[in-house]
């Protein structure tokens, strides 16, 4: 027989079971409404952005006679040979600047880099002072930066050496490149502080034990453990070979007559371009349509994915074990 104790009972479960679907589906409406707009964000300025890219790239747009539209018709790889013909004509040292930056940044600047986080990480002498001075560019605008900093290599500089010309006029490549690697200091010396300092002390004390000292520690115990970040830092540089400008557009805005790398180039193209080819014959100027920048970025991306996987592969292959 039932009695009232299990009729309670029972009703006291359900009404258990009834509160606890409705905290789930609650907290589903509250994560579903949470991933709406990273998900909205991901579909339209990744997805369909980068879709639409790629069939632009195969498109050529003409007015259409009465003047208030355009026809669109496919052109095949008509764009991408206007892109090599482009770089043939004259261009292809915005490829050589390009690789330059990736090399001064990614090997120069970071080994560097990673030299001043050791010298953190170890607390030397005026290590606090480092790294206020390395990671103040990463908190500054570029604009006031760059602004400071011609004014150093070109007044100041002027003043000092009673020079007639700054650096800026005498060695601009040079100026440039010292620039960028001194403002990437700030996130990678963060970084590898960061790494380093998760370094088991016990391995440390046994090196020292075992005599090493202060360089030999650096190469044989911190590079190893510190090398997945170094890793990772070398891969996003490589991915971002040709996105780069190098903070031209700031030092130069669109003037920066044979500095130029592709970052720069795509960058000030995509300012003055639209879909249909324009030449602004009192300054000289070609701009691109954005089909044939959309061609161009597809060349890029052919060019740059492989060579992105091989420098992966080879760095985890060759690279230095924690072991």
């Amino acid at each position: 027989m039932t009695t009232d104790a299990t009729v309670k009972e029972n009703s006291g479960k359900g009404a258990f079971k009834q509160h606890t679907l409705k905290r789930k589906h609650k907290r589903l409406i509250f994560y579903s409404l949470m991933l709406v707009v990273p998900v909205l964000n991901f579909l339209i300025f990744y997805v369909y952005q980068n879709f639409s890219t790629i069939i632009m790239a195969f498109e050529k747009y003409s007015y259409v006679e009465n003047g208030t539209g355009y026809n669109v018709t496919f052109s095949g790889f008509e764009h991408f040979a206007s892109i090599f013909r482009m770089l043939n004509n004259g261009k292809w040292y915005m490829v050589w600047n390009s690789f330059l930056v990736a090399v001064l940044k990614n090997g120069l600047g970071l080994f560097i880099a990673i030299v001043f986080s050791y010298y953190i990480y170890k607390k030397f002498r005026f290590s606090e002072f480092f790294r206020v001075i390395l990671f103040l560019p990463s908190v500054i605008s570029s604009v006031i930066l760059v602004v400071i900093y011609k004014y150093v290599v070109s007044d100041i500089y002027m003043f000092v050496s009673h020079s007639k010309y700054g650096l800026m006029t005498t060695h601009p490549l040079a100026v440039l490149m010292f620039f960028n690697v001194w403002v990437s200091f700030g996130t990678n010396v963060l970084m590898f502080s960061g790494t380093m300092s998760g370094i088991n002390d016990s391995v440390v004390e046994a090196s020292k034990i075992d005599g090493a000292n202060v360089i030999q520690e650096f190469f044989h115990i911190t590079i190893p453990m510190s090398f997945p970040t170094i890793t990772t830092f070398v891969i996003i540089g490589i991915a971002a070979i040709f996105t780069d400008q190098a903070h031209l557009y700031t030092f130069y805005v669109e003037d920066a007559q044979g500095m130029e790398n592709i970052g720069y180039f795509l960058y000030v193209q995509s300012l003055r371009s639209d879909v249909i080819a324009k030449t602004i014959e009192t300054k000289g100027l070609v701009y691109l349509s954005y089909p044939e920048i959309s061609a161009f970025g597809l060349i890029i991306t052919a060019v740059i994915i492989p060579v992105t996987f091989i420098v992966r592969w080879l760095m985890n292959k060759f690279g230095p074990s924690e072991d």
